[in-house]
């Protein structure tokens, strides 16, 4: 039933998705076409931005959230604001600026909520378990925010796994970035999800890795100094993978300095103006025991900006290739010989006469039908005819249609057998402030000569004379404050022909949302409810006579009068109602939805029971018919001695028991009805039974 119900999903039109589309998105861009190997794509995502002035507050937007919360990653200086980010001029508009504000966060140290201050605000949006997309091609024009030569903003545009959600470090705990499908019992510790495991629960396959790598399309750094030993300047920006596991040991190469022979990666695409990034290798997750912490990779390229590109609006692209799926050897046990031959690679089931595997589109995909791996060997291409690189998947950046960097799969399963990611990955929008990005790096702790470096704020007290709280900064930094990062569109476009590229943020391949449900306080702040709140269809305050706030001249709504109260925010007693197919408080968004619910056959508790034996099952299935039938035959036996009599509710006047009666007792709740010779003893359940059931973090 659930393998029919797969392949009916997977066949269906709609499983390749329409429903993400912005309806202003020109025809000329409903398809587009790989400039790998010219293979055409549909548009299965768009956002114009055409809507002026959206909130992203969360549950206003079906696309995107604005996070409202500090940021506790990467040194972060600046605390997300949801109002600063919205929509004007075609635009979406991402402010940063140097204004204060104040939060209650967490010491780690004394495990204590203290009031604290970051001295900036910035904005991020995020599409996390809305839009999330497996393979295609993403492309994004923006305008870059600040100035050319003043370092300090950091403008990124990336992807991640929907099993990590962005700065809430708690989901990414041994997640991020893992792309590793490979049982490697030292590494078991440091994976959360792990091939090891034959029963990792919340509908994951047994024997398989999952994780949240990251795919980064663009973090610009501006400056004007030459960045050596490279012949590279700022400004730059870098494109990006990172991944798990990562190299470790005496040969790793160490920040700004090249990796020796055999010691790193080898077979990325340099393109235009890109050159090695050798001031990022990646980062060491350090967690309390050495056990537990685990080194992250980054295969990076640093890319030539110039004066003009913050002039401009540039287009920057990502093609994302999955690898093919494996080959398995038949769901049957395969004889003796046939395992041998599969081993040596002597004899191929399944190959062709030309000695290349014909893997099935779908063979990784399928949750019934795939074996085990450690009870089934897997096939093996033969020596020498091998797949092509494109059979291992791919990431290749562009901007303004120029290619610029490239990893292939092979090169990563050479390395560390890790793998081109197949998570479904949302979308991240975001300009980060931090000392460790642009920042004058005057001595070794990262600070110009004679600079403190303890405050950081361009709105200091007079009395800092001494400039203490601006030193470190670049010069003009806070002259160009606030900083506008501007994005005019964001779209997605996917393979229909490929039943492996989908649309949705849990699928049957990969599924999250169990995992999610069953560790929800990973991905919230602790004053959160759940970690998304549903979507709003209207209820902003609005004047009647103003028919442009609910954008009733554009169709979008309208101000009716007699809603007041349902957002809670009170006003002229009238509220925006929107029209079909708009959302958000003053229905200003285009609704949008996955085209295909593939958790609609899933049960929603985060439970799986575990895969047991045939042989135990039987066992097991024995010994309780053998209790079952003592407990029965011990009940009779006590009956028929004249063991105690249950008593039944008092007859009324006709003699008749009473229609409903209900007696409360240790055991649970007896519910009689209808005569006094039929009655139902039913166990009150537990309030915890649910809280029982539910898998803890």
């Amino acid at each position: 039933m659930k393998a029919s119900l797969f392949a009916a999903l997977v066949a269906a039109p709609s499983a390749f998705g329409g429903d993400w589309l912005d309806p202003n998105t020109p025809s000329d861009a409903q398809t587009t076409s790989s400039r790998v190997d010219g293979r055409p794509f549909t548009l299965v995502f768009s956002d114009e931005f055409s809507v002026r002035n959206r909130s992203f507050n969360d549950g206003h937007d079906p696309r995107w959230t604005a996070l409202h919360k500090n940021d506790y990653t990467n040194n972060a200086m600046h605390f997300y604001h949801q109002d600063f980010v919205t929509t004007e001029g075609g635009y979406m508009n991402i402010t940063s600026a140097a204004v204060h504000q104040k939060y209650m966060g967490k010491n780690d140290t004394a495990q204590t909520v203290t009031k604290q201050q970051k001295n900036f605000t910035s904005g991020m949006v995020q599409t996390w378990n809305k839009f999330c997309f497996t393979g295609g091609v993403v492309e994004v024009r923006a305008k870059l925010p600040g100035a050319w030569m003043t370092g300090g903003l950091w403008p990124a545009i990336w992807l991640m796994g929907n099993l990590a959600r962005a700065t809430y470090v708690g989901s990414s705990d041994w997640v991020w970035p893992w792309s590793y499908d490979e049982c490697d019992r030292a590494l078991q510790p440091k994976q959360r999800v792990t091939s090891c495991s034959p029963s990792p629960h919340f509908e994951f396959e047994p024997y398989e890795g999952r994780g949240a790598p990251e795919i980064d399309i663009l973090e610009a750094m501006a400056g004007w100094d030459l960045q050596k030993p490279t012949s590279t300047y700022k400004p730059y920006f870098s494109s990006s993978l990172q991944i798990a596991p990562g190299i470790t040991g005496k040969d790793r190469p160490q920040k700004g300095g090249y990796p020796k022979t055999g010691s790193w990666y080898e077979g990325m695409e340099y393109g235009n103006e890109t050159q090695l990034n050798v001031f990022f290798y990646g980062s060491l997750t350090e967690k309390p025991t050495e056990l537990k912490t685990y080194q992250a990779d980054a295969l990076s390229g640093n890319t030539q900006l110039f004066s003009k590109s913050w002039d401009r609006f540039n287009t920057y692209r990502l093609e994302w290739s999955l690898a093919d799926p494996p080959t398995y050897a038949p769901t049957t046990a395969p004889t003796e010989s046939a395992a041998q031959e599969t081993q040596t690679g002597e004899s191929q089931a399944g190959e062709s006469e030309g000695g290349e595997s014909e893997a099935p589109l779908l063979g990784w995909g399928n949750p019934v039908d795939r074996p085990n791996p450690h009870h089934y060997p897997k096939f093996k291409y033969k020596k020498g005819a091998g797949k092509a690189p494109t059979h291992e998947g791919y990431l290749r950046w562009y901007m303004n249609d120029l290619l610029i960097y490239g990893v292939r799969g092979e090169t990563l399963a050479a390395k560390m057998k890790s793998k081109i990611p197949d998570e479904p990955s949302y979308l991240l929008l975001n300009t980060a402030i931090s000392s460790t990005w642009g920042f004058p790096e005057g001595t070794e702790a990262g600070c110009p000569a004679g600079c403190q470096c303890g405050c950081y704020d361009c709105l200091a007290p007079k009395s800092d004379r001494s400039g203490q709280c601006t030193c470190g900064f670049d010069k003009g930094f806070c002259a160009m404050l606030p900083a506008h990062f501007l994005v005019d569109y964001v779209r997605v476009w996917q393979d229909a022909t490929d039943p492996r590229q989908k649309v949705g943020c849990s699928t049957p391949e990969r599924p999250s949302k169990k995992w999610i449900d069953g560790h929800v306080k990973d991905f919230k702040n602790d004053w959160d409810r759940v970690p998304l709140l549903p979507l709003v269809k209207g209820g902003g305050p609005c004047d009647p006579d103003d028919p442009a706030e609910c954008g009733e001249s554009h169709g979008r709504g309208k101000c009716s009068r007699g809603h007041e109260g349902w957002l809670g925010l009170g006003g002229t007693g009238a509220a925006c109602k929107c029209n079909k197919g708009f959302a958000g408080p003053f229905c200003r968004a285009y609704a949008a939805s996955d085209p295909i619910d593939w958790e609609a056959h899933r049960v929603s508790l985060g439970f799986s029971w575990p895969r047991v034996p045939w042989q135990l099952g039987s066992l097991g299935l024995t010994l309780l018919a053998v209790l079952a039938s003592t407990v029965f035959l011990t009940a009779r036996n006590k009956s028929l001695r004249g063991g105690q009599r249950t008593d039944f509710p008092p007859e009324d006047a006709s003699g008749l028991a009473s229609q409903s009666f209900l007696r409360s007792s240790s055991s649970g709740i007896m519910a009689l009805s209808g005569d006094r010779k039929s009655y139902n003893l039913a166990r009150a359940p537990s309030e915890n039974f649910l809280d029982r059931l539910m898998p803890q973090s």
